[in-house]
């Protein structure tokens, strides 16, 4: 005989009752269950022809292809760190004149900076006279001429590293007068970023006078954030734009991916060094990067141009094919490979893909519809997968499907819903649990006695406390809930000292602080408090009625206690939903 025909809800396919009438969720009129035809796999099903047809389903095949992916991050022309220089006093003095009087002007090494006025020059040019004249003094002492010598040479020394070019030194050596101020040249070229004294400042040796930049080279610094780190290598071509040079492309190579992940911004710092002959590029500047990324495992990786390349370990844009010493800082280079970066493997197989579109993602978990009939007879079976990044246009597929197999592309939410509608396992419905009557045990829920039995009353005053923390969460309003969870909190720990009560003391923590870790925390004493109740009816004190509702927490399920005779307010999802759920038992005493 045929059997029966079963009812369900569109909306809630998890309804599964024998005869018409209104969905006890949503209250929706129930439709026909339509019958599995899939064999004993609640996972497969079958569709006539002209149903595939009018699906418009299309399906594609997994593969192993190599994979790229263009990265598109946001990144700021800023200065090379290695060649920012402070300029500061070699000696005390006053700044009696400042040549170079604002940020911005361009100087080269000699250019005259500033004037000083310092009585420590005087004393100098005082010791390098003496000096001066003790080794003409004693030019028949063979002893004594060199001590004075060398004497000399020290206050020469000084002078210079005082920053006094050996013109000047020879100009003081001749003066007959005390020389009190001295002009200071530039010990280095670039922009002057900042002058940090003004004219008539007194100045102590080591005080910053100056920041210089040399702005032929600069850096691009990107953000990059979790998703994008998969596909960032030492070494990858990267090309950028600036709003301030339209129609301009940049070229560049990443030289430096930042070890650890910025706190505040929650991305990763990727480096370009550019060089800057033009001066286009200004610091401050923004940029958008586009890099073109392969994925290749976890880990620092670099492209495989720099395998046997020699890197400056403080410097890694300095690249040689040899070896040798690095141009800005003179350190020996080593192989890329020594500063912990891998080498892609060439033997290694390439990653299994599927279509963008072929997946249906929830957030937790994804699932692909597999074709697994023919042209005459389609049949497709709802299949959990896990996926790795994302590429252009493409998935990485790490677990649940095979080379060649045949995904859906086009049509596959369509094929959900019609699984769903049959009762079968679904992309929003993993389980497909079915409800058989409106006042069913849910599964989620303990159905054995806890333990021993409680004495009347001892859950009272946890019941009392949970009911208006139930009601405050229906009406969304997160003040009064923490307010409730305070009496909540308090007859947790009063509860006596029972092992059978042990979990339902535990619910107490963690302590809410919002709207989600209040309906977090209400699921949390719900579940051990009615499985109590309906063990010991007598020890909850007063009348309550349980509700249940399978669509809180991603379609987990939840129960709460209402007073008997009160309209359902579901505390889950509020005035989102207030009227989902449904009534699964009364306890009473």
């Amino acid at each position: 005989a045929e059997a029966a025909p079963h009812y369900t809800c569109s909306m809630h396919p998890s309804v599964d009752l024998p005869e018409p009438g209104a969905c006890p969720i949503c209250g929706m009129d129930l439709i026909p269950r339509l019958a599995h035809t899939g064999g004993a796999d609640p996972h497969r099903f079958e569709l006539s022809a002209e149903a595939a047809r009018l699906a418009a389903v299309r399906t594609a095949p997994a593969a192993h292809q190599a994979i790229t992916r263009t990265l598109r991050l946001a990144g700021e022309v800023t200065y090379d760190q290695t060649r920012l220089a402070d300029i500061t006093a070699w000696f005390p003095g006053r700044i009696e004149r400042m040549f170079v009087d604002f940020a911005g002007m361009r100087i080269r090494a000699s250019d005259h900076l500033y004037r000083v006025y310092s009585p420590d020059l005087v004393n100098a040019h005082a010791e390098l006279r003496q000096a001066q004249r003790a080794v003409k003094r004693l030019a028949g002492s063979p002893e004594a001429l060199s001590v004075a010598e060398a004497t000399l040479s020290a206050v020469r020394s000084k002078l210079r590293r005082w920053g006094l070019s050996t013109r000047q030194i020879k100009a003081m050596a001749s003066s007959r007068d005390p020389i009190d101020t001295v002009t200071v040249y530039a010990p280095t070229g670039g922009v002057v970023v900042e002058r940090a004294k003004v004219e008539g400042t007194y100045v102590q040796t080591g005080t910053r006078l100056y920041r210089v930049a040399d702005l032929d080279w600069v850096w691009v610094e990107a953000w990059a954030y979790d998703h994008d780190l998969p596909w960032l290598a030492f070494g990858q071509r990267a090309t950028f734009t600036v709003d301030a040079v339209p129609g301009r492309t940049f070229e560049g190579q990443v030289s430096f991916i930042d070890p650890y992940l910025d706190p505040q911004r929650r991305a990763t710092r990727v480096r370009l060094s550019v060089r800057n002959t033009e001066g286009l590029l200004k610091p401050g500047l923004f940029a958008q990067v586009a890099i073109e990324g392969s994925t290749g495992g976890d880990g620092p990786r670099m492209v495989a141009a720099l395998v046997g390349q020699h890197v400056c370990p403080m410097h890694p844009h300095v690249v040689k094919a040899t070896p040798g010493r690095c141009d800005v800082c003179g350190m020996r280079l080593v192989q890329a490979e020594a500063l912990g970066y891998r080498a892609p493997d060439p033997q290694a197989p390439l990653p299994l893909v599927i279509p963008a579109t072929a997946p249906l993602i929830t957030g937790r978990r994804a699932v692909v519809y597999v074709s697994t009939g023919t042209a005459e007879a389609p049949a497709y079976e709802a299949r959990p997968v896990v996926l790795g990044p994302r590429a252009d246009g493409v998935y990485v597929v790490t677990s649940g499907l095979s080379a060649g197999e045949q995904v859906v592309v086009e049509g596959a939410f369509k094929l959900d819903s019609e699984l769903q509608i049959r009762g079968g396992p679904s992309m929003m419905n993993p389980l497909a649990e079915p409800t058989t009557q409106p006042t069913s045990q849910p599964t989620s829920q303990p159905t054995a006695p806890p333990g021993p039995p409680l004495a009347a009353g001892v859950l009272t005053a946890t019941v009392d406390a949970a009911l208006p923390l139930s009601a405050a969460l229906a009406a969304d309003d997160a003040a009064a809930g923490l307010t409730a969870w305070g009496p909540v909190a308090a007859a947790l720990a009063a509860l006596p000292p029972e092992p059978s009560l042990q979990a339902l003391r535990a619910a107490a923590t963690p302590a809410p602080t919002d709207l989600a870790s209040l309906r977090e925390a209400l699921r949390r004493v719900s579940v051990p408090l009615i499985a109590h109740l309906k063990a010991n009816p007598a020890a909850g004190g007063r009348p309550a009625t349980v509700f249940f509702c399978p669509m809180a927490f991603d379609n987990a399920g939840a129960t709460w206690l209402q007073p008997a005779g009160e309209a359902l307010a579901n505390p889950y999802f509020g005035a989102a939903m207030l009227r989902c759920g449904e009534a699964v038992v009364e306890v009473s005493p």
